[in-house]
């Protein structure tokens, strides 16, 4: 049985902000939310920028104490622990985040990069030198890399370094926080290609947040889609793909352009799934339900829950859709196999 890594369970997360009509409030960014990952899983948590995707992962980091809820760690609920024990937890859970270049600091060298949270952790020793060279390595980048700094590499590159960085206090649990959304296609794949080679390696989990359905469908082992900060569907990555039943995700996913632009009478519709909602205005019941075509008066008494947090769908009325002819632009595992294991050149 695959050993259950990390669990949350009701994660919430409010801020204070100031209403023009009622003075003071709260805005809900993250509502109740609920999900595990297994050692050597890979879940991704997709959704419309400002749905709280980020804000989950920051939590899960323990980056931002949740109003409520909890986020177990092999048992352990890491919300309640000390900023002294949870300094000694901090190893096991890394992030990379999804500026590259703003996430480094531009004073120091590669090798002093990677060796930072060897420092900051009191583990660095003169021996570990050579580990962090391969680190280097091992994500791809030459060798000459370690003395350089982050403004004279390119996007790439810095996430390569990013990952590297991540990487260096072994942990089990990275979050990768839109990690390719700053790349260019091609290097999307290649850095793609590099976290599917060090899961496979090392066994890691991943927590995957993205808006780009064309790179989770090819990555991620499992799919959660969240909207207003409440997940709205959840499965297998390929179950959902193949019949999606949340009018939202529906959405997005004919959204996504078609491979082959000659396909495009093949597509039976295209969902319109409306402008974003307002998340410091969010509509009584069903979130969703202002947006949706299949909205009805009572979706906007109660708000749907999922049958259970590793599959579901949180609304009234869902059925399913076969999606096989909606394809993404571009499928990143494709292009994987075309791209070498080699070192990352100048202009990756």
């Amino acid at each position: 049985m695959t050993e259950l890594l990390l669990r949350v369970e009701d994660l919430a997360k409010s801020f204070p902000m100031r209403s023009a009509k009622s003075g003071k409030s709260l805005v809900k960014a993250v509502d109740g939310v609920s999900f595990d990952i297994a050692a050597g899983e890979t879940l991704a948590l997709v959704g419309e920028s400002g749905c709280g995707k980020s804000t989950t992962a920051r939590l899960v980091a323990r980056l931002m104490q949740p109003t409520s809820g909890k986020v177990l760690y092999k048992g352990l609920d890491v919300t309640t622990l000390s900023r002294r024990r949870m300094r000694s937890r901090r190893p096991m859970v890394q992030m990379v985040f999804q500026d590259p270049y703003s996430s480094l600091d531009p004073r120091m060298t590669c090798r002093e990069i990677v060796a930072e949270p060897l420092r900051v952790q009191g583990r660095y020793r003169a021996k570990d030198r050579h580990r962090i060279d391969e680190l280097i390595e091992r994500v791809g980048l030459n060798p000459t890399f370690a003395e350089r700094k982050p403004g004279s590499m390119s996007g790439g590159q810095r996430q390569r370094l990013g990952i590297a960085r991540a990487l260096a206090l072994e942990p089990e649990l990275v979050i990768l926080d839109e990690p390719v959304s700053a790349l260019d296609a091609s290097i999307q794949a290649q850095v793609l290609n590099l976290l599917a080679d060090l899961q496979e390696q090392s066994g890691i989990s991943y927590l995957f947040i993205s808006h780009d359905l064309a790179v989770v469908r090819h990555l991620a082992d499992r799919l959660m889609v969240m909207y207003m900060g409440r997940v709205v569907e959840s499965g297998r990555s390929e179950d959902i793909f193949a019949n999606a039943e949340h009018p939202y995700t529906q959405g997005l996913i004919s959204a996504v352009p078609l491979e082959n632009p000659s396909q495009r009478g093949a597509r039976t519709e295209r969902l319109s799934i409306g402008e974003p909602g307002d998340a410091s205005n969010a509509p009584s019941g069903c979130h969703y339900r202002t947006r949706c075509y299949k909205a009805q008066d009572s979706c906007a008494e109660t708000a749907p829950t999922l049958h259970s947090r590793e599959q579901g769908v949180a609304c009234f009325f869902p059925e399913a859709r076969g999606i096989a002819d909606i394809r993404p632009m571009h499928n990143p595992r494709a292009e994987l196999t075309l791209v070498p294991a080699a070192r990352a050149g100048d202009s990756a």
